[in-house]
Protein backbone atom coordinates (compact mmCIF):
# COMPACT_ATOMS: atom_id res chain seq x y z
CA UNK A 1 0.00 0.00 0.00
CA UNK A 2 1.12 3.74 -0.36
CA UNK A 3 2.09 5.47 2.91
CA UNK A 4 -0.79 7.19 4.44
CA UNK A 5 0.90 10.11 4.08
CA UNK A 6 0.84 10.28 0.15
CA UNK A 7 -2.47 8.32 0.03
CA UNK A 8 -4.89 11.14 0.72
CA UNK A 9 -2.63 12.94 -1.83
CA UNK A 10 -2.39 9.90 -4.69
CA UNK A 11 -4.83 7.14 -3.88
CA UNK A 12 -4.44 4.20 -2.53
CA UNK A 13 -3.71 2.55 -5.76
CA UNK A 14 -0.64 1.25 -6.40
CA UNK A 15 1.37 1.74 -9.83
CA UNK A 16 1.44 4.94 -12.62
CA UNK A 17 3.01 7.68 -13.19
CA UNK A 18 3.62 9.91 -9.71
CA UNK A 19 4.74 13.84 -10.77
CA UNK A 20 6.25 15.52 -7.93
CA UNK A 21 7.05 19.01 -8.63
CA UNK A 22 8.11 21.83 -6.75
CA UNK A 23 11.02 23.69 -4.80
CA UNK A 24 11.18 21.79 -1.80
CA UNK A 25 13.42 19.29 -2.47
CA UNK A 26 13.38 17.92 0.48
CA UNK A 27 9.75 16.66 0.24
CA UNK A 28 10.12 15.13 -3.43
CA UNK A 29 13.09 12.68 -2.08
CA UNK A 30 10.90 11.83 1.15
CA UNK A 31 7.84 11.21 -0.98
CA UNK A 32 9.83 9.39 -3.89
CA UNK A 33 11.65 7.21 -0.95
CA UNK A 34 8.03 5.72 0.46
CA UNK A 35 6.45 5.55 -2.93
CA UNK A 36 9.83 3.30 -3.86
CA UNK A 37 9.73 1.43 -0.61
CA UNK A 38 5.53 0.64 -1.56
CA UNK A 39 6.41 -0.63 -4.48
CA UNK A 40 9.74 -2.60 -4.92
CA UNK A 41 9.90 -5.74 -3.49
CA UNK A 42 13.36 -6.29 -1.82
CA UNK A 43 14.54 -9.38 -3.13
CA UNK A 44 14.18 -8.56 -6.60
CA UNK A 45 15.25 -4.76 -6.01
CA UNK A 46 18.04 -5.34 -8.39
CA UNK A 47 16.31 -6.43 -11.46
CA UNK A 48 13.33 -3.67 -10.85
CA UNK A 49 14.67 -0.79 -9.83
CA UNK A 50 16.06 2.16 -12.24
CA UNK A 51 17.28 5.45 -11.03
CA UNK A 52 18.30 7.82 -13.79
CA UNK A 53 18.74 11.11 -13.82
CA UNK A 54 16.94 13.69 -16.58
CA UNK A 55 20.10 15.49 -17.43
CA UNK A 56 22.21 12.50 -18.06
CA UNK A 57 20.21 9.83 -20.25
CA UNK A 58 19.26 9.29 -23.75
CA UNK A 59 15.89 8.79 -25.40
CA UNK A 60 16.96 5.26 -26.22
CA UNK A 61 17.88 4.85 -23.07
CA UNK A 62 14.78 6.54 -21.39
CA UNK A 63 12.47 4.16 -24.29
CA UNK A 64 14.36 1.11 -23.03
CA UNK A 65 13.44 1.57 -19.45
CA UNK A 66 10.04 2.43 -19.46
CA UNK A 67 9.33 -0.62 -21.85
CA UNK A 68 11.16 -2.79 -19.52
CA UNK A 69 8.62 -5.32 -17.45
CA UNK A 70 8.91 -6.78 -13.80
CA UNK A 71 11.06 -9.35 -13.54
CA UNK A 72 9.76 -11.57 -10.89
CA UNK A 73 7.67 -8.66 -9.21
CA UNK A 74 4.60 -7.38 -9.80
CA UNK A 75 6.23 -3.62 -9.84
CA UNK A 76 9.39 -1.93 -12.13
CA UNK A 77 10.07 0.91 -10.39
CA UNK A 78 11.56 3.90 -12.17
CA UNK A 79 13.15 7.17 -10.79
CA UNK A 80 13.51 10.04 -12.77
CA UNK A 81 15.45 12.84 -11.16
CA UNK A 82 16.08 16.28 -12.90
CA UNK A 83 12.94 15.49 -15.36
CA UNK A 84 13.18 19.38 -16.03
CA UNK A 85 16.26 18.01 -17.96
CA UNK A 86 14.27 16.21 -21.07
CA UNK A 87 11.91 19.19 -21.50
CA UNK A 88 14.09 20.71 -24.53
CA UNK A 89 13.81 16.89 -26.35
CA UNK A 90 10.45 17.25 -28.24
CA UNK A 91 10.56 13.07 -28.06
CA UNK A 92 11.06 12.79 -24.37
CA UNK A 93 8.03 14.84 -23.56
CA UNK A 94 5.83 13.05 -25.97
CA UNK A 95 7.46 9.76 -24.52
CA UNK A 96 6.42 11.21 -20.83
CA UNK A 97 3.25 12.55 -21.27
CA UNK A 98 2.45 9.13 -23.05
CA UNK A 99 3.65 7.60 -20.32
CA UNK A 100 1.40 9.10 -18.02
CA UNK A 101 -1.37 9.34 -19.85
CA UNK A 102 -1.23 5.68 -20.59
CA UNK A 103 0.86 3.77 -18.15
CA UNK A 104 2.06 -0.20 -19.20
CA UNK A 105 1.32 -2.54 -16.18
CA UNK A 106 4.17 -3.45 -13.85
CA UNK A 107 5.18 0.12 -13.86
CA UNK A 108 5.70 2.92 -11.40
CA UNK A 109 7.44 5.81 -12.52
CA UNK A 110 8.36 8.85 -10.52
CA UNK A 111 9.49 11.77 -11.52
CA UNK A 112 11.06 14.44 -9.48
CA UNK A 113 10.81 18.05 -11.41
CA UNK A 114 11.73 21.73 -9.83
CA UNK A 115 10.12 23.52 -12.90
CA UNK A 116 12.32 26.54 -13.94
CA UNK A 117 10.58 30.09 -12.68
CA UNK A 118 7.88 31.55 -14.99
CA UNK A 119 8.10 28.51 -17.38
CA UNK A 120 4.31 28.58 -19.36
CA UNK A 121 5.92 25.21 -20.84
CA UNK A 122 2.72 23.00 -22.12
CA UNK A 123 5.34 19.77 -20.96
CA UNK A 124 4.66 20.54 -17.72
CA UNK A 125 0.82 21.21 -17.43
CA UNK A 126 0.59 18.06 -19.46
CA UNK A 127 2.44 15.99 -16.87
CA UNK A 128 0.42 17.67 -14.06
CA UNK A 129 -3.19 16.81 -16.10
CA UNK A 130 -1.72 12.80 -16.62
CA UNK A 131 -0.15 11.56 -14.02
CA UNK A 132 -0.70 11.46 -9.97
CA UNK A 133 0.54 15.09 -8.95
CA UNK A 134 1.59 16.61 -5.84
CA UNK A 135 3.51 20.08 -6.31
CA UNK A 136 6.20 20.15 -2.90
CA UNK A 137 6.34 24.38 -2.13
CA UNK A 138 9.40 25.50 -0.34
CA UNK A 139 8.11 26.41 3.16
CA UNK A 140 8.04 29.79 4.37
CA UNK A 141 10.13 31.51 7.13
CA UNK A 142 7.49 31.29 9.42
CA UNK A 143 6.34 27.93 8.95
CA UNK A 144 9.90 26.71 9.60
CA UNK A 145 9.86 26.80 13.45
CA UNK A 146 6.38 24.77 13.90
CA UNK A 147 8.15 22.25 11.25
CA UNK A 148 11.20 22.25 12.90
CA UNK A 149 9.65 21.53 16.59
CA UNK A 150 7.29 18.66 15.33
CA UNK A 151 10.19 16.76 13.44
CA UNK A 152 12.49 17.05 16.45
CA UNK A 153 9.68 15.17 18.26
CA UNK A 154 8.98 12.82 15.67
CA UNK A 155 12.09 11.79 14.57
CA UNK A 156 14.03 12.37 18.11
CA UNK A 157 11.29 12.24 20.86
CA UNK A 158 12.45 15.06 21.89
CA UNK A 159 10.92 18.61 22.43
CA UNK A 160 12.51 22.02 20.84
CA UNK A 161 11.52 25.01 21.97
CA UNK A 162 9.92 27.89 19.52
CA UNK A 163 12.63 30.13 20.78
CA UNK A 164 15.18 27.26 19.47
CA UNK A 165 13.52 26.61 16.64
CA UNK A 166 13.21 30.17 14.66
CA UNK A 167 17.04 30.30 15.91
CA UNK A 168 17.79 27.91 13.48
CA UNK A 169 15.37 28.52 11.08
CA UNK A 170 17.09 31.89 10.91
CA UNK A 171 20.45 30.49 10.78
CA UNK A 172 20.11 27.92 8.14
CA UNK A 173 16.96 29.55 6.17
CA UNK A 174 14.29 26.85 4.76
CA UNK A 175 16.00 24.23 3.29
CA UNK A 176 14.66 21.42 4.68
CA UNK A 177 17.07 18.55 3.71
CA UNK A 178 19.84 20.77 5.40
CA UNK A 179 17.76 21.78 8.62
Amino acid sequence: MIPSELRAQLGPALGGVFYLHGADEHGKESAARLLVTAHLDPATADFNHDLIHGSEVGIEALSSALGTPPLMADWRVIVLRETQGLAASAKARAMLVETAASPPPGLALILLCTVPDQSAARFYKDLERSARTIEFVAPSMNDLPEWLMERVETTLGRRMGETAARALAQAVGNDLSIL
